[in-house]
């Protein structure tokens, strides 16, 4: 959904191309798009929002923003972490 494609493939390619890029990075957008959807569904988002991706792309561009741009850590991956879950009820 980051590129408003509505396809399992084209995630899968993004993930991969994340991947070949630097696999922290596919781990980080994945893991984000989970933390957003977990939100979402938390917070009684339809379920056909949650499945089509739309509670998670912007909490995985965060989180991988987060790994772009700091160093690996535990406080780092609670950055992703949290900061995916505040995109999502932001999004709310």
């Amino acid at each position: 959904q980051i590129f408003v494609v509505d396809s399992a493939i084209s995630g899968a390619a993004l993930t991969a191309a994340l991947a070949y890029q630097q696999p922290s990075y596919a781990v980080h957008a994945v893991g984000g798009s989970a933390v957003g959807c977990a939100v979402g569904a938390a917070l009684g988002a339809p379920g056909s929002e949650v499945v089509h991706g739309l509670w998670g792309f912007n909490s995985a561009l965060t989180a991988l923003a987060v790994d772009v741009f700091f160093e690996p850590s535990p406080r780092s991956y609670a950055l992703a972490g949290g900061g995916a879950a505040a995109t999502a009820v932001v999004f709310a």
